[in-house]
């Protein structure tokens, strides 16, 4: 329980006092409900963010031949941005092709020797039903396909390998060309032609930045408000934006005490550029 004590003065000037106690849980409520309100009304700092970030890599250490767009530029998905000296992965891939095409080769042969050494059998077998001195020679025939079924088992392995080479050398052939995953903008390029690439380490950087988006962070006991496909307002220089909340976390940050929302920003004008601050509040309800 509190107590509040209040004074009111009377109109003979006499001073009347007396005492209130009311309980803390009865004005929770109105606290909550204050503290909405104010969420609903506050501007809100936001940054302004790409829609999505591409850093690409190559995964092989190669010399760098050409590269076809550099920073600023606008991509499609799809273009080639950079190539990477092919010859030794090429050189990998004909010779996977040569081993691929020997292996064929191989099992062609054992197969042949096979079908004729289980004809042999066949024969002999008959022979030794009719009395025939044959058993030495069906014992023979026996350890021979033996060992040409052994042998297809192990060309038909070989076989599985060459192809696996040889696949792995196309990828690797495929890998060594950068491309735009998205219609989008170079933002960073850390090599030039002639250096060399380090396997899994970005070399350019491509950003959507078409629709932007609008990262803010309310306060926790905002949470019911900021939900998803609620519309906003967003301000950035100078000029006064729609949008609408595509995303909230399910979970408020213990540290700050707050969750991260993102807006997105259909129509962003020029100059309205990832980066920047901005300030963002719920658009007012229709009628208000």
């Amino acid at each position: 329980m509190h107590i509040f004590k209040w004074v009111r003065r009377t109109p003979h000037h006499q001073h009347v006092t007396g005492t209130i106690m009311t309980s803390i849980k009865m004005l929770a409520p109105l606290g909550a409900l204050l503290l909405a309100q104010n969420a609903l009304a506050v501007e809100l700092p936001a940054t302004l963010e790409p829609a999505a970030t591409a850093r690409l890599y190559v995964k092989a250490s190669e010399t760098i031949t050409a590269i076809t767009y550099d920073v600023g530029d606008r991509v499609v998905r799809g273009d080639l941005l950079l190539t990477l000296d092919t010859r030794a992965i090429a050189a990998r891939l004909a010779q996977a092709e040569a081993g691929l095409k020997s292996a064929g080769a191989n099992i062609g042969q054992i197969e042949v020797q096979l079908a004729q050494a289980r004809r042999d059998r066949e024969r002999i077998a008959q022979l030794a039903q009719k009395g025939s001195a044959a058993t030495q020679k069906l014992e023979e025939i026996e350890m021979q396909l033996a060992g040409l079924e052994a042998g297809l088992k192990a060309a038909q392995a070989g076989r599985d390998q060459a192809e696996a080479a040889v696949a792995e050398a196309k990828i690797a052939l495929e890998q060594s060309k950068l491309v735009a995953p998205f219609d989008g903008v170079i933002s960073e390029r850390v090599r030039d032609v002639g250096d060399m690439s380090e396997a899994m380490k970005p070399l350019i950087t491509v950003l959507k930045i078409r629709p932007l988006k609008a990262v803010a962070h309310p306060p926790a006991a905002a949470f019911a408000l900021w939900k998803p496909k609620t519309p906003v307002v967003i301000r950035a220089q100078g000029q006064t934006l729609s949008g609408t909340i595509t995303r909230r976390a399910p979970n408020v940050d213990p540290a700050t005490r707050t969750f991260t929302v993102e807006i997105e920003l259909p129509e962003a004008p020029e100059g309205v550029i990832p980066g920047l601050f901005a300030t963002v509040e719920l658009a007012p309800a229709a009628g208000e």
